[in-house]
């Protein structure tokens, strides 16, 4: 029997975004396709990836931005804001794809063994990579649980 290659178990039907997307509507995507990240497409090429891990800022007080961004506009509050606080509040009402996305990402061939896959996944601690073909366009996205998915136990 031969060794499992990506293609055989990425996910080749793939949601994406451009760099100009509202982090809002990222953040709908995730959530309501329940997927933990989105390969980041301009003019038909790979630009970045955003994940969810991607939404948390750097700060100790670990906001998950989406959540943020959604009270702000639903409360009204921001409306109220003035002065340098609420230049800092319109950029993040105004952020886009661009602004939180990995970029360069790491990307796997389709033809990487699945073996392979493991172990990059557990050198890199990431949970999901965008794949390519032989002439380095996007052709899906594998993750953590396509591998799991891929062994019959």
């Amino acid at each position: 029997m031969d060794e499992p290659i990506v293609k055989d178990i990425m996910t080749s039907e793939v949601l994406s975004v451009t760099p100009d997307t509202p982090l809002q509507e990222v953040a709908r995507i995730l959530t309501e396709n329940r997927i933990h990240g989105v390969p980041v497409v301009s003019e038909g090429v790979l630009a970045g990836v955003i994940t969810e891990t991607d939404f948390f800022t750097k700060d100790s007080s670990k906001i998950y931005l989406p959540s943020y961004i959604q009270f702000l506009k639903k409360t009204g509050i921001s409306k109220g804001i003035r002065g340098t606080n609420r230049k800092a509040v319109d950029r993040l009402l105004e952020a886009r794809a661009r602004d939180i996305m990995s970029a360069p990402c790491k990307t796997v061939r389709e033809s990487l063994s699945v073996r392979a896959l493991i172990r990059l996944f557990k050198e890199s601690e990431l949970t999901f990579f965008p794949v390519t073909n032989d002439s380095g366009s996007l052709s899906g996205v594998v993750t953590v649980v396509d591998v799991f998915r891929s062994f019959d136990v």
